[in-house]
């Protein structure tokens, strides 16, 4: 019921975003300023708190890794970043063919796959 009741509220917020839960957090990742917020679940308004800057990338898919690493697609700039638990970004992989990369999911195995628009 919390989940929903957030997710109600980041959808009419950003339109676009796509979240994943986390414990009691809901990640989104944001194209507009370009970061990866969290909603608080269990509050009663929650709000967005920054998690990751990202620059210029702008963020699309997101996965969390069985390290807890969490993983984004960036739409434009044909790469997959990965934010530590601390928040620091880094460039995971890069390829022509994640281009216009929209989704990220790891198998049981911990392999990450992509998809493309």
């Amino acid at each position: 019921m919390r989940l929903l009741k957030a997710s109600l509220i980041v959808a009419a917020a950003i339109v676009g975003s796509v979240g994943h839960a986390r414990a009691d957090l809901l990640y989104v990742s944001a194209d507009v300023p370009n970061a990866v917020v969290t909603y608080d679940t269990a509050a009663v308004a929650p709000t967005p708190t920054t998690f990751a800057t990202l620059g210029s990338y702008i963020p699309y898919g997101l996965a969390f890794g069985s390290s807890g690493d969490l993983f984004l697609s960036s739409y434009y700039s044909n790469s997959i970043l990965m934010v530590g638990p601390a928040g620091v970004v880094s460039t995971f992989t890069s390829s022509p063919l994640l281009d216009k990369s929209t989704g990220l999911a790891f198998d049981s195995a911990g392999n990450l796959y992509a998809t493309n628009a």
